[in-house]
């Protein structure tokens, strides 16, 4: 009886381990097929114009250039860092106060000696301070054109005036 009651419990154990084996056979699939649709639907992205949360951009070394951020809540004043490629601040901007919403600061392209900045990647950070001094980090926004699609490190990119935003 002990024997047979251990056979069914051994035949048991390995229907669960092939169950659980086809589970995860059956999740890989879905995370397949899920995977290939959202990258069909990447293509509707292509000629589109859309925003995203970065502060890092292409500078043209000769014309100024629109930097935007969201606004949470009204400040009373605020700076903006540009950085270089190497995350040296090489301008600050003033910020005098705002209303909430998406705001922004042109760059003429010159540095902090005034000297024309070289053609190359920038980034900027947005630092304000809200009505009752507070101080707190505003979100850069990066809008552009999508140029095309690029699938790297297992991660869909959109390439966007050049730039390649990961799409999440």
């Amino acid at each position: 009886t002990e024997f047979v009651a251990q056979l069914a419990q051994f035949s048991t154990l390995e229907q669960l381990t092939t169950m659980n084996s086809s589970l995860g056979k059956s999740l890989e699939f879905n995370k397949s097929v899920t995977e290939s649709i959202n990258n069909s639907m990447m293509v509707n992205f292509i000629g589109k114009t859309v925003s995203a949360e970065s502060g890092d951009f292409l500078y043209d070394g000769l014309n100024s250039k629109e930097l935007k951020f969201d606004l949470d809540f009204d400040i009373s004043h605020g700076k903006v860092e540009i950085m270089d490629g190497d995350g040296i601040v090489i301008r600050t901007l003033s910020l005098d106060s705002m209303d909430k919403g998406l705001r922004s600061v042109t760059w003429e392209g010159l540095t902090g000696l005034g000297v024309q900045a070289e053609k190359g990647d920038y980034s900027y950070k947005v630092t304000v301070y809200d009505l009752v001094q507070n101080e707190h980090d505003a979100s850069p926004v990066f809008t552009g054109v999508v140029d095309g699609i690029t699938y790297k490190d297992g991660t869909t990119q959109l390439d966007i005036n050049g730039m390649l935003v990961p799409f999440d």
